[in-house]
C-alpha cells in the first residue's frame, strides 16, 4: 500500500473557507431551522438535524453548488438527514416490537437486597477507571482486554489504574479490594 501523504489539519481550515461557511451559515440557517422545524415530528431534534446539515455543508465545502442554488441544496440535505432520522426511529421501533414480542423468561430471579447493598459499596469503592473496566468485563462481557482497547478503561489481567496517578494495582488486588468490601 502506499504512502499516503497527510496534510495537517489547519491546511484544510482556511480563513476562506471558514468566512465562506459563516456566511452561509448565517444566510440559510434560519430556512433550514424553518424546514425541519416544520416537518420533524419532535421539535426537540431539530438542533441536531440542523447541526447534521451543517456539517454536511462543511465536509462538502470543496464541491458545493453555486451561491445561487447553495439555499436548495441544503433544503435537499435537510431532506435527507430528516429522511434518516426517520428510517433510524422505524428501525428502532421495529426493533423495539421485536424484543417486546420475544417470550421473557419464567420467574424472576431471586435478589438478596443485603448481597445488592454491597456489591454497590464495594463498586462504589473503586475509582472510576477500575469500575468501568470491571463492569465492561463482567456486566457487558468483554474480553478482558478490549477494555482498554474501547473505553480506555486498563485491561483487567494485568493492571487496574488506581486513584493516585502514575501508579497501577495488579488485577488481584482490585479483586481483593472488593472481597474486602464485601466482608464488611
Amino acid at each position: 500500500m502506499a504512502d499516503v501523504e497527510r496534510k495537517p489539519l489547519d491546511s484544510y481550515v482556511t480563513p476562506e473557507r471558514e468566512a465562506g461557511f459563516r456566511a452561509a451559515y448565517e444566510q440559510h440557517l434560519r430556512t433550514v431551522y424553518r424546514y425541519l422545524v416544520s416537518r420533524s415530528e419532535n421539535r426537540s431534534d431539530v438542533p441536531d438535524l440542523v447541526a447534521e446539515v451543517f456539517a454536511t455543508l462543511w465536509r462538502r465545502g470543496e464541491t458545493l453548488p453555486a451561491e445561487a442554488d447553495l439555499r436548495a441544496w441544503l433544503v435537499g440535505v435537510a431532506r435527507r438527514v430528516l429522511a434518516n432520522q426517520r428510517r433510524a426511529a422505524r428501525r428502532r421501533e421495529r426493533l423495539f416490537a421485536k424484543v417486546a414480542a420475544e417470550p421473557q423468561p419464567s420467574g424472576g430471579v431471586e435478589v438478596d437486597p443485603e448481597l445488592s447493598e454491597q456489591l454497590a459499596r464495594a463498586l462504589r469503592a473503586l475509582s472510576e477507571r477500575d469500575r468501568e473496566a470491571l463492569l465492561l468485563v463482567v456486566w457487558d462481557e468483554l474480553s478482558t482486554r478490549k477494555p482498554r482497547r474501547y473505553s480506555g478503561a486498563p485491561a483487567m489481567p494485568s493492571t487496574c489504574a488506581s486513584t493516585a496517578p502514575g501508579t497501577a494495582w495488579p488485577a488481584r488486588s482490585v479483586s481483593a479490594r472488593l472481597r474486602g468490601v464485601l466482608a464488611s
